[in-house]
């Protein structure tokens, strides 16, 4: 096994011992510090959402409601980042915007919050 590999495992084995315990975690993408502030940054490699009811970009809504709460908490805002498959366009915004703006929910086994692609920035991080 690589060095890799055990990275990922240990990772994996703190993340349950934190949930045996019910103490509440999430494994941040990347965290970046830019003009003096630190920066959670989620990212997402996947294909843009069709219409109806328009083309975008989302992600779980569990996440949001995580990532959203974690900003309240500390004041880090969270930016959401997306490489989308099959191009190679790179679409990012923050997530408190996207969240004041204009979205859809999908319903089912995995919820998701859809926002319209013209919200986000595009070919920027």
């Amino acid at each position: 096994m690589g060095i890799q590999q055990e990275g990922i495992e240990a990772e994996q084995w703190i993340l349950n011992e934190f949930r045996k315990k019910k103490i509440k975690v999430f494994q941040p993408d990347a965290l970046s510090l830019e003009n003096g502030e630190w920066i959670l940054n989620e990212v997402k490699h996947q294909e843009a959402f069709e219409p109806p009811p328009f083309k975008g970009q989302g992600l779980p809504r569990w996440q949001i409601n995580t990532r959203i709460g974690f900003w309240r908490m500390t004041g880090i805002r969270v930016r959401l980042i997306i490489k989308e498959k099959g191009t190679d366009i790179i679409y990012s915004q923050w997530l408190d915007v996207l969240e004041e703006g204009k979205f859809f929910d999908t319903h089912g086994k995995k919820p998701r919050r859809i926002y319209p692609i013209e919200n986000f920035k595009c070919g920027q991080i």
